[in-house]
């Protein structure tokens, strides 16, 4: 004779197939292999850092995020300097400007842009202008530094800078690169003091 069963357990009798046990898979399915998966979600900042071969306190900074701020963190000794970081962040920055300029549709719109708003004709043709020619120096050096290197500059700006592609044999194209950026916004940044 059976025992009596519960209402709940009753209805549950009722619904469908009954679940098989056994250890599941993140997809929900029972696992053929038997291995629980459940390891599977590492915390990100864990798998960041296991990936780029750095420290946990490393890959939890912003840097780490893209392949400049990687050859950052590991040092000038083998990536890049600070100054050749941030000189590579102040071209991103002068790309994001000449983008707003030519009204691109890739452009970053921010309303808390100095001058390139657009409210005042005058005044935004001129930083027009001035964002274009900052442009043109800008490429004007980085082939002059191609002129005198045997990598692609072009290459690097274009993969490593830009699109921030991790191109381990673009290294040394990307610190020449960097330096030509380092010491125009250096030189910029001296010349907007001494005004």
């Amino acid at each position: 004779m059976k025992a009596a069963r519960t209402k709940a357990a009753k209805l549950r009798a009722k619904r469908g197939r009954p679940k098989k046990e056994g250890v599941r898979e993140p997809n929900g399915r029972l696992s053929r292999s038997g291995v629980d998966h459940s390891v599977a979600h590492v915390d990100p900042v864990e798998a960041r850092a296991r990936r780029l071969g750095i420290p946990a306190s490393q890959a939890m900074d912003q840097k780490a995020g893209s392949f400049i701020g990687y050859l950052n963190l590991i040092g000038a000794q083998d990536g890049l300097s600070e100054a050749q970081y941030e000189g590579a962040q102040q071209y991103l920055q002068l790309r994001q400007r000449v983008s707003r300029a030519l009204q691109s549709s890739a452009a970053v719109y921010d309303p808390d842009a100095p001058a390139g708003d657009g409210t005042d004709s005058e005044a935004y043709e001129r930083w027009c202008k001035d964002v274009l020619a900052e442009d043109k120096t800008v490429r004007n050096q980085i082939q002059e530094a191609q002129n005198y290197s045997r990598d692609n500059l072009w290459a690097a700006l274009q993969y490593v800078v830009i699109d921030g592609m991790e191109m381990h044999h673009m290294i040394g194209a990307t610190r020449v690169l960097c330096n030509v950026f380092a010491r125009h916004f250096k030189t910029v940044r001296e010349n907007r003091h001494a005004a």
